[in-house]
């Protein structure tokens, strides 16, 4: 007799997806979790008897995988609808009795679920992890704290790669959660005619205490938690928990979870370690997680720039970063040439041809020019305290000390320059202002903040007169400037899209360099050269189309700052073009 199995384990050769057959109608009749099945779609339990509720628990913990997935499908149901009632204020009564129970915190359906969790197989383990983070959403923070501290227990003894995974996964969702809008709940399905709905509402504290709560119980334990990983960044059986792990630290850090620097200092001391932990042993994957953590530390055009001073956490990374890239340690060490190939066809500009990993090159590339800028503003916010607190007139330790930051910062522009060189077949006298733009030019956001990078650095040494010529060259914010045109084709209409655009900090970088062409009007006129004409139409014909829409009432925001600033270029360029 041929029996027909779900392979549930995730291994065995390539065949066609099992899908899980649906009962007929007959079987719903007989089978109180197919009825639970149903009933969970429409939102809405008021017909079924409680002694038909507790069916779910029993299931989880079934011999059979296939009934256990199919408790774990309906149990997620249940706690999406419930979630998304709980949003428009009204719920069924027998659904938020199953599913915000408190028993769900201490009693049986909490023991199946972390039994899942550790089964070693891989569809139930995942299944379980999501029903978890479900869950601790629905209770509130008191009575979710145990299942936090089963989540962080495993992370932290588990030996179950599996169990430990989706551990990881969970918090890292719980973390990234955020207080939807009131019209998310727009598309909610309404509860059915006859449901016995109750009056609800969401705590607007309970995500931000169960990530308090999170970042409380890691906290405790990062050190060993992060010599644990640490010790499996190089070993590929491993890797899937490391980026796990890698990216629940990237998204603690992350501004966009709404953590403030209190709650998250204690997640910064390792981050050194883990640099040299990496080596070139680990692969191109976890290399990649390792950069977006920095890159996430140094969050520069969203965050650092338009702080008045750089914290003591993403300046010393900073300060870390220079000192391996300057050493050669960090460009050696990324396994560019073992990483994922583009497809044919797949790469732009002058950087096409490479047989190499692109994504890995270009996340590299902008974390040195964050590291660049941070030391550079750094040094600048510094040298301002030094100068308001002492009378004119002062020692010259400031001068003395851009000296020092200036041999630093070119020796790393030098070393970043030939890494890519070496790999990319641009002009051996392309300065790095260009071929960033053009290596960059394919990911926006990248693109953007590398701009806005390479235009401080050019502010911050702007005033130095001992600037060598070759650096200066190399972080000239005209030239790159001048190249970002030619990469949009001089299409003003994709300069309005940036601007209107969220995705990026757009607005931040033509805002900073209108005002840096307004102060340096004679060095964008040489950058610029034969290209000043063609330039300048672009600026010209997106100030015309702001002030288009500006008058129709069209534009998002108030834009009159910029709309002064390409007003003022152009009375630059008509009046007075060459004394600026």
């Amino acid at each position: 007799m041929t029996e027909s199995r779900l392979d549930v384990s995730g291994g065995g050769p390539a065949a066609k997806r099992p899908r899980l057959a649906s009962p007929g109608p007959t079987a719903r009749l007989d089978d109180p979790l197919a009825a639970l099945h149903e009933r969970a779609q429409l939102g809405c339990l008021c017909p079924l008897p409680a002694a038909q509720l507790t069916a779910l628990t029993a299931q989880l913990s079934a011999a059979d995988s296939r009934r256990q997935v199919l408790a774990l499908s309906t149990l997620q149901l249940l706690q999406e609808a419930a979630l998304q009632q709980l949003r428009l204020g009204s719920m069924c009564r027998q659904l938020q009795r199953a599913v915000c129970a408190q028993r769900q915190a201490d009693g049986p359906l909490l023991e199946a679920l972390l039994a899942l969790l550790a089964s070693g197989t891989a569809l139930l383990s995942c299944g379980a992890g999501r029903c978890l983070t479900l869950a601790a959403l629905l209770l509130p923070p008191g009575r979710a704290q145990r299942l936090l501290e089963a989540l962080v227990a495993a992370v932290l003894e588990s030996e179950r790669q599996l169990e430990v995974c989706h551990a990881l996964n969970a918090l890292q969702r719980l973390i990234e959660q955020h207080d939807p809008p009131e019209s998310a709940a727009g598309g909610a399905r309404p509860l059915p005619a006859g449901c016995a709905a109750i009056s609800v509402g969401p705590d607007p504290e309970t995500l931000s205490e169960i990530k308090c709560a999170i970042t409380a119980l890691l906290e405790n334990r990062w050190v060993p938690v992060t010599q644990r990983f640490c010790r499996l960044l190089t070993r590929p059986a491993h890797e899937t928990e490391v980026l796990a792990f890698l990216r629940l630290w990237t998204t603690i850090i992350s501004v966009k979870n709404n953590l403030s620097i209190v709650e998250t200092k204690s997640f910064y001391g390792r981050l050194e370690g883990l640099m040299s932990s990496l080596g070139g042993d680990a692969s191109p994957h976890v290399w990649r997680a390792v950069l977006d953590l920095y890159a996430e530390v140094l969050c520069y055009g969203s965050t650092i720039a338009l702080q008045d001073c750089v914290a003591e956490e993403p300046a010393g990374l900073a300060h870390a970063l220079l000192r391996q890239t300057r050493a050669g340690r960090l460009l050696e060490a990324v396994p560019y040439e073992r990483g994922v190939r583009a497809f044919a066809g797949s790469s732009s500009g002058s950087a096409g041809g490479s047989g190499g990993d692109r994504p890995l090159m270009q996340k590299t590339v902008l974390l040195v020019l964050k590291a660049l800028a941070v030391t550079v503003k750094e040094t600048r916010c510094e040298s301002s305290s030094e100068a308001s607190a002492r009378s004119a007139g002062g020692s010259g330790s400031e001068e003395q000390d851009m000296v020092i930051i200036e041999r630093t910062l070119r020796e790393v522009v030098r070393r970043l320059d030939g890494w890519v060189k070496a790999r990319l077949p641009f002009h051996p006298e392309t300065p790095m202002s260009e071929w960033a733009v053009v290596l960059l030019c394919d990911q926006d956001d990248y693109l953007v903040e590398a701009m806005v990078c390479l235009l401080d650095l050019c502010a911050g040494l702007a005033e130095r007169a001992r600037v060598q010529p070759d650096f200066e060259r190399a972080i000239d914010a005209h030239r790159s400037f001048v190249q970002f045109l030619g990469t949009v084709r001089r299409d003003h209409d994709l300069l309005l899209d940036f601007l209107i655009s969220n995705e990026t900090c757009f607005l931040l970088y033509l805002l900073r360099y209108l005002k840096f062409v307004r102060k340096h009007w004679a060095r964008f006129l040489r950058a610029c050269g034969a290209k000043l004409q063609e330039v300048m139409g672009v600026l010209i014909g997106l100030r015309i189309s702001l002030q288009q829409l500006v008058a129709r009432d069209l534009f998002p925001y108030n834009v009159t700052p910029i709309l002064k600033l390409l007003e003022r270029c152009e009375q630059l360029y008509e009046h007075n073009p060459a004394a600026g």
